[in-house]
C-alpha cells in the first residue's frame, strides 16, 4: 500500500532537513482541524510541520513570535525537498493581527502564501467549544442542571441577547475574521475546507485540498481512507499500520444543552451564515 513513487523517482534523494511551513492551517478551532492534519499527514509529499497533535502558536503568543523565524523553523520537523511542510494552530483564525504577520512571513521566505481554513456548523462549534472546557476541567456531564446553567451564564448576557464577548461565539462568527483574512491574501491563496463534509465525506474533501496543494495525484485517497460500518465511521490507513477513525478518536460526548438557548444562538448566526455563503460559495447546509 505504501510504494507510492513520485513521478521523478527521486523521493529518496537529498538531506532532510528542518525547512519553513509550506501551507498553514489556521483554523478554526473544534472544526476537525486535529482530524485534517491527520488526514493530509497521509500523503507522502505532506510532513506534519510540530509533529502529530502538536502547535506551535508561533504567530498568536507573542513569546513565540519574539523568538522570531528561527524558532518558528526549528519547531518544524525534518522534511525533504520534495516535500510540503504543514503547520497547524487554529487560534490563528480569529486573532486580529494574524493576518498581517503570516503574510510577512510568506514574504520573508518567499514562499507562495497557502492557508488552509476548516468550518463546521457555528452552533454545533460552540457547543463543542465549551464541551472541552468542560473537559479540561474535568466537569462530571452527568451533571446536566450544572452544565446547562454554566452555558446559559456564558452564553447569553444579562440583558438575555447572546454574549457576543464569549470568544466561543465570536469564533464561529466566520465571515467577519474571514473579510480580515481577505485584505490581506487573495482569496485563491485560502482554501475553505466544509468540516461538516470532512466527517461523512473525508475523500471528496481531501481531493479538493490536494488539488489547491498541488499535490501527485498519484494518491489514491480511496487506497487510505475507509468507511468502517461497524464503528460507523471513516478511518484511516495509517503508515504505521495503525487504524484510526474519525469521529471516534478525538470526538467527546456533547452535554444536553437547552434548546432554546440553541435556537437563539442560530437566530444570531443567521446572517453572518448568509454572508458567509454569498462570500464563499462553500455549500453549507446552516440555519441562513
Amino acid at each position: 500500500m505504501w510504494s507510492f513513487c513520485m513521478i521523478d523517482g527521486n523521493q529518496s534523494e537529498g538531506q532532510a532537513k528542518k525547512r519553513p511551513p509550506d501551507f498553514i492551517i489556521i483554523g478554526a478551532k473544534k472544526c476537525g482541524t486535529g482530524a485534517f492534519l491527520e488526514m493530509i499527514g497521509l500523503h507522502p509529499q505532506i510532513v506534519l510541520g510540530a509533529g502529530e497533535g502538536v502547535e506551535v502558536h508561533y504567530f498568536d503568543k507573542i513569546k513565540n513570535y519574539k523568538q522570531g523565524l528561527n524558532w518558528y523553523i526549528d519547531h518544524m520537523s525534518p522534511s525533504l525537498e520534495w516535500q510540503m511542510t504543514a503547520e497547524k494552530s487554529p487560534a490563528y483564525f480569529d486573532f486580529p493581527h494574524i493576518p498581517e504577520r503570516i503574510k510577512k512571513y510568506f514574504k520573508d521566505t518567499q514562499k507562495e502564501p497557502k492557508l488552509v481554513l476548516i468550518v463546521r456548523n457555528p452552533v454545533d462549534r460552540v457547543v463543542s467549544d465549551f464541551t472541552q472546557g468542560l473537559s479540561h476541567r474535568g466537569t462530571d456531564l452527568a451533571d446536566k442542571a450544572r452544565i446547562q446553567a454554566e452555558f446559559r451564564q456564558r452564553a447569553i448576557d444579562n440583558q438575555g441577547n447572546v454574549n457576543q464577548e464569549w470568544r466561543p461565539i465570536t469564533i464561529s462568527k466566520y465571515s467577519f475574521h474571514l473579510r480580515r483574512w481577505w485584505k490581506e491574501f487573495r482569496q485563491e491563496q485560502l482554501f475553505i475546507v466544509n468540516g461538516d463534509n470532512l466527517l461523512t465525506n473525508p475523500i471528496t474533501e481531501m481531493k479538493k485540498v490536494s488539488s489547491f496543494l498541488n499535490l501527485d495525484n498519484k494518491f489514491d485517497w480511496n487506497d487510505h481512507l475507509y468507511y468502517n460500518e461497524t464503528r460507523g465511521f471513516y478511518c484511516l490507513h495509517k503508515k504505521n499500520g495503525s487504524s484510526p477513525c474519525l469521529g471516534s478518536t478525538k470526538g467527546r460526548t456533547h452535554p444536553e444543552i437547552d434548546a432554546a438557548i440553541l435556537e437563539k444562538l442560530r437566530n444570531y448566526y443567521k446572517p453572518f451564515n448568509k454572508e458567509f455563503k454569498n462570500m464563499t460559495g462553500l455549500d453549507v447546509d446552516w440555519d441562513m
